[in-house]
């Protein structure tokens, strides 16, 4: 797969801190859609704006990110979990619209009212990074940032609102509804 190429950082850009694609955005991102993924992946980071046909081109190719390999984009998905900036990141592409085409339940409930859980779940994640000089977290544990804040507000939903306890059973039943959920 292709790697940092696809990004020109020039010493100008740099100074105003603007990504933009080497060659034609639109190409690029049709080449290799995951290109998409990693330029938010940059701003999200290093809060640099994205060139004006870089992000034209971006919201006009979305539909190209379902052409990419499933792996390669749950890499990048773990990577930015990983990175110190995967609150940022995740709200970028829900923004973008990526989120939609690559996992719609998560982009569904980050547009909803369990964002704010889900958010902050990130954050805290990020701080922990940063706190212990850039060791990321175990995988395991970033994933649940995403997936923990949802099940208790549907555990909340589904039962404790309506006075009814879950079984143990229950709640593992909805857990994998919402882990199917995401992936599929």
């Amino acid at each position: 797969g292709s790697k940092l190429p696809s990004i020109k950082i020039k010493h100008e850009d740099i100074k105003k801190k603007i990504l933009r694609t080497i060659g034609n955005p639109t190409d690029r991102f049709v080449q290799d859609p995951v290109r998409m993924i990693r330029l938010l992946k940059f701003r999200a980071r290093f809060s640099f704006s994205i060139d004006s046909r870089a992000s034209q081109a971006l919201h006009g190719c979305q539909e190209e990110i379902l052409k990419s390999s499933p792996a390669r984009i749950l890499e990048e998905t773990f990577k930015m979990l990983e990175s110190g900036a995967s609150k940022p990141f995740f709200q970028l592409m829900v923004e973008s619209g990526l989120m939609k085409h690559l996992y719609p339940a998560l982009d569904h409930f980050l547009k909803g009212k369990y964002a704010e859980g889900v958010y902050s779940h990130l954050h805290a994640a990020d701080e922990l990074y940063h706190s212990h000089n850039g060791q990321p977290l175990d995988r395991a544990v970033l994933t649940s940032c995403l997936i923990y804040p949802i099940l208790l507000k549907e555990i909340d939903y589904q039962f404790l609102d309506k006075g009814v306890t879950p079984t143990l059973g229950e709640i593992f039943v909805l857990r994998h509804t919402l882990i199917r959920g995401f992936v599929t």
